[in-house]
C-alpha cells in the first residue's frame, strides 16, 4: 500500500476530541473520504488492533 503524508494530521494529537467530532452522520462520511484515499475496497473488512 501506497504510504500518504497528511500534515495537518499532526496538529489533532487529542484523539478523544477528535472522535468525539466525528461520531454520527459525518462519521460515516469521514469512514468513506478516509478509505476512498486509502483505496480501501467496500468487500475488504477493517479491524481495530484493540479487538484482536
Amino acid at each position: 500500500m501506497m504510504k500518504i503524508l497528511y500534515n495537518k494530521s499532526k496538529k489533532y494529537n487529542d484523539l478523544n476530541k477528535v472522535y468525539q467530532e466525528v461520531s454520527g452522520p459525518g462519521g460515516l462520511k469521514l469512514t468513506e473520504f478516509i478509505a476512498d484515499k486509502m483505496d480501501i475496497k467496500p468487500e475488504n473488512i477493517l479491524l481495530d488492533k484493540l479487538y484482536l
